[in-house]
């Protein structure tokens, strides 16, 4: 059989194939084990108290981000993020991700009972903060363009927000600090506590998606 027939029934067999949904393209990020394409995060640990930020890995199947419920002690229950397409493994100030335009990232953190803040460069933090306060939290309050987030923390707890990254496609950061003074002086300086988590965003267009070669595959 010639090399001409060879690739023409190989088309052939691929167009079949796709058109009977047999036959699966799998994207190039689907190595990534870090993230979760299924919500089931059930990871109580938070790092290092006052020097970790972590993001939710666990992708939502509703449609909608989900926060960390707080206050609560070393728990991140229930935690998704939408359109995080890969995440490194670090939860300090060296943290990567890649995530899609528009997509929103879920942070929670344990800061103990120091007041925090999160910090981005651009995006916007959600107006509703966590799930509660019960006494752990004195005071949350945002800055006008709602890219800062700000606690004043009467007790030890969980903080957490989500974020949504711009629609513009580039390079972002959200950070945490730690350790402010108490009462309404987070609120005038939020950024002069102890940096405790630092993640650098990319935003892409699109995810990347793997080729079909079929050589490899029949």
């Amino acid at each position: 059989m010639s090399t001409k027939t060879l690739r023409k029934r190989i088309a052939l067999t691929v167009v079949a194939a796709l058109a009977t949904g047999v036959l699966s393209v799998t994207p190039a990020n689907a190595h990534n084990t870090t993230v979760s394409t299924t919500a089931t995060n059930t990871s109580t640990a938070v790092g290092t108290i006052g020097a970790s930020m972590f993001v939710a890995t666990d992708l939502s199947t509703s449609g909608v981000a989900t926060v960390a419920a707080y206050p609560g002690d070393r728990t991140a229950a229930a935690a998704t993020s939408m359109g995080l397409l890969v995440k490194d493994a670090s939860s300090g100030t060296a943290q990567t991700a890649t995530m899609l335009v528009g997509g929103t990232l879920s942070f929670y953190a344990q800061t103990g009972a120091t007041d925090s803040a999160f910090v981005a460069s651009a995006g916007t933090f959600a107006t509703v903060d966590g799930t509660g306060y019960a006494g752990a939290l004195t005071e949350y309050r945002q800055n006008q363009t709602r890219t800062t987030a700000m606690f004043d923390v009467g007790a030890a707890t969980v903080v957490s927000q989500l974020w949504t990254a711009p629609t513009t496609v580039g390079t972002y950061t959200v950070s945490l600090y730690v350790g402010t003074p108490t009462g309404d002086t987070i609120f005038v300086a939020p950024t002069q506590g102890t940096l405790a988590g630092k993640i650098t965003v990319t935003v892409v267009a699109t995810s990347a998606g793997g080729s079909y070669s079929p050589l490899q595959r029949l």
